[in-house]
């Protein structure tokens, strides 16, 4: 899927080489030149990975644009303020308001270009994070990275093969598990199955998070408890 891009402007001639510049390079990119009351809500609902703002747009503060994105959690994307402007200040107030970057127009079409890559890929890993490193269910987080459970403030340390368990339950909250599907998805040696192994295991991940989250289905295995 193509990075999507908004450029906030009132430079017609600046609006076409940029958005030349950021197509060529695979960019979907969004205009916007009329300022009003809808637009913070109409860039917000493209999900862009980038913002990129002019400080002053057809009258309107770029740094005030900026803090109703940022600041008022209008959005999660990156946005970057393009300004001629190269006074500390108004770049201070810039970062205040929620600036992940403030690029001075004097830099070249290529840095820019480079700058605004950067912070696609970094969005892109933030992404994969949140949808692959972190997974919750009820008041439980789980943290695959560090391989720990949070229960609320406290954290709670699983043996390896405890830990695994719970988070391909908590991948597949929906998915009713037999016993021996556990083992092998966990297990690397699957010539010495044992069926009690897994009711062992789910009754030591039992005592250290409570009973409410797992529930037994006779007959067939185990499922995430539903919300």
């Amino acid at each position: 899927m193509r990075p999507k891009i908004v450029i906030v402007t009132n430079n017609i001639l600046e609006h076409t080489e940029i958005k030349s510049l950021f197509v060529k390079e695979g960019f979907e990119v969004v205009l916007f030149s009329d300022i009003n009351t809808n637009t913070i809500e109409l860039i917000s609902n493209l999900t862009p990975s980038v913002i990129l703002i002019e400080f002053d747009v057809d009258g309107h503060d770029g740094i005030d644009i900026c803090y109703q994105l940022k600041m008022e959690k209008k959005t999660e994307a990156f946005v970057v303020i393009n300004s001629t402007q190269p006074e500390d200040y108004i770049q201070i107030e810039a970062f205040k308001a929620g600036a992940d970057d403030y690029i001075l127009k004097s830099v070249s079409k290529r840095v820019l270009l480079k700058k605004i890559n950067a912070l696609v890929r970094r969005s892109r890993l933030t992404t994969l994070f949140h949808q692959h490193a972190l997974i919750s269910h009820k008041d439980l987080v789980i943290d695959r990275e560090s391989y720990t459970v949070l229960k609320g403030s406290a954290k709670l340390s699983l043996p390896k093969k405890e830990f695994e368990l719970l988070y391909l339950m908590f991948k597949n909250p929906k998915k009713i598990f037999s016993r021996t599907e556990i083992y092998h998805a966990i297990w690397e040696n699957v010539e010495n199955y044992n069926p009690r192994i897994i009711d062992v295991h789910i009754r030591k991940i039992r005592e250290k998070i409570g009973d409410s989250y797992i529930t037994t289905i006779k007959g067939v295995g185990y499922q995430l408890t539903k919300t």
